[in-house]
């Protein structure tokens, strides 16, 4: 995953024509391989709490700390790259989202 991404030949959405904005952003986010963070199909990985070890689960798979920052730092980026895609208009409308997620589920649904 890239930490710098050209986002210059992407319009700041102002409101009309969302589907197309959309579609742009999606195949952004697919090539960076952030999509999965974006629409939530990809949870945050977990490491497991002392009660879980002392139990025995082996379920749980061996989560490194490096593993949930790199999980951290493409939804930041996820978050990052929808936000600077709006325009002053329409980013009212999503500031209080602090997740890509959500922010990505409320602009779905408002345009």
């Amino acid at each position: 995953m890239s930490t710098k991404m050209n986002t210059s030949h992407i319009t700041k959405f102002d409101g009309p024509y969302f589907y197309i904005h959309k579609h742009r952003l999606m195949l952004i986010f697919k090539v960076e391989i952030l999509w999965p963070l974006v629409n939530g199909t990809k949870p945050k990985p977990m490491t497991p709490t002392t009660p879980q070890i002392a139990i025995g689960i082996r379920s749980l798979p061996a989560i490194g700390i490096g593993i949930i920052n790199a999980w951290d730092e493409g939804y930041v980026i996820s978050l990052t790259l929808i936000r600077n895609c709006l325009d002053n208009i329409v980013i009212s409308h999503v500031q209080s989202c602090i997740i890509a997620r959500l922010t990505w589920t409320k602009l779905t649904r408002l345009f």
